[in-house]
């Protein structure tokens, strides 16, 4: 990351921009090590100013927080007002073309928003992904309004996944990915959502104190973020307490390390049974984004970012990277001539897609949802397979 400076021998007078400085230092900041792990400092530092300058223009970090979400998420403002699918689609993406990481700002840090500011922003993102109907509409006027809605959140993960630092290919390819990811999952054949399914545990808990933990773990990491949960509120969701608690874990650290490998042996169980119970890779890749959707809601979804612990954020990027290794070996057998970096985009784009929806409630607690995801992330993989 390039650390912002005066160059020498230039007037020491503030800059015009100086606030704009300000919001994408700590715009990188965020992204790169995450809110609770980003200091004023560290902003102040990135930006080559004092702090005491810094907060001239901020008063607090949460306010410096809800100006960068501000400033980021303004196109959700102007709603589409095309109703031909491939104009909403160029004007979408001509609304992100200069704002990268809107996805790790929406995935990852609008958890550390206000709730008044978080809940603001996300009706108005429903309202921009409302405004889509029209155009999702013309492509697909058998949709239903709950199958409209799933299609528009699909095209904002899409849209948004353009500038996500993940995505270590040039521009213009990721940009076509996408493109061709837009155009093909309106061809998906997606059921009626069915009814709502109960979005927490509703079976007995294991007698296991270690398992209790870790299913606390999971949820507690994913709603509040790794830095926002504690190892008394673990054992308290658990019913574990005391001595019983560090018999088991001496530290939270431990407690994020055995769940991320917990989720990451539960992937490769299912990507391997998959393959052992297909033919050809053609079959296999179904059912491994089946398996891999369904995984997601235990387990999968809890490494998304930088976590404070450097020695297990290595370990879960080197372990993401062998399993998209994976996908992308297995794109390319179904199709040959698709170039490594394109199958890898593409691969990128929908573990992003189902990650994303998985986020929404409203979509994820319906009985289709997994079927419907499913073949939402098989079009973004194979744009030009028929028959969807």
């Amino acid at each position: 990351m390039t650390t912002i400076r005066e160059p020498q021998g230039t007037s020491r007078h503030r800059p015009r921009d100086r606030r704009e400085q300000i919001l994408v230092a700590a715009r990188d900041l965020f992204v790169s090590e995450s809110y609770p792990n980003v200091t004023m400092a560290k902003i102040s530092q990135q930006v080559n100013i004092t702090a005491g300058a810094l907060y001239r223009h901020f008063s607090n970090k949460q306010v410096l927080l809800e100006e960068v979400f501000a400033e980021n998420f303004a196109w959700v403002e102007d709603q589409i007002a095309a109703e031909q699918y491939a104009l909403a689609v160029e004007a979408a993406l001509a609304s992100v073309s200069d704002r990268p990481y809107l996805s790790e700002l929406w995935t990852r840090e609008i958890r550390y928003l206000t709730d008044d500011a978080r809940h603001h922003l996300r009706r108005r993102t429903q309202s921009w992904i409302s405004s889509l109907s029209p155009a999702i509409r013309s492509e697909r006027p058998d949709f239903d309004r709950d199958q409209q809605e799933l299609l528009g959140w699909a095209i904002f993960s899409l849209i948004s996944s353009v500038g996500r630092a993940a995505m270590h290919t040039p521009v213009a390819l990721r940009s076509e990915a996408v493109r061709q990811g837009l155009q093909s999952i309106t061809t998906v054949r997606l059921t009626p959502g069915g009814a709502e399914r109960p979005s927490t545990r509703t079976g007995p808990a294991p007698f296991s104190m270690r398992e209790r933990l870790l299913i606390a773990a999971t949820e507690q990491f994913a709603a509040r973020g790794y830095q926002e949960t504690s190892l008394t509120s673990l054992g308290a969701a658990a019913e574990v307490t005391g001595s019983n608690l560090y018999g088991y874990f001496s530290s939270k650290a431990e407690v994020l390390r055995a769940v991320i490998e917990r989720g990451t042996h539960e992937l490769w169980i299912g990507l391997d049974r998959a393959l052992a119970n297909s033919r050809t890779a053609s079959e296999a890749l179904p059912a491994i984004v089946k398996g891999h959707v369904e995984a997601f809601v235990s387990w999968a979804h809890l490494y998304s970012g930088p976590t404070g612990e450097p020695e297990i954020d290595r370990i879960a990027k080197a372990a993401q990277r062998e399993y998209v290794a994976e996908w992308v070996a297995l794109l390319q057998a179904i199709e040959p001539d698709v170039e490594q970096r394109v199958a890898r985009a593409r691969v990128l784009l929908a573990l992003f897609l189902i990650a994303d929806l998985h986020l929404n409630p409203r979509l994820a607690c319906r009985e289709a949802f997994a079927d419907n995801v499913s073949a939402l992330a098989l079009a973004v993989l194979l744009p030009d397979a028929p028959n969807r």
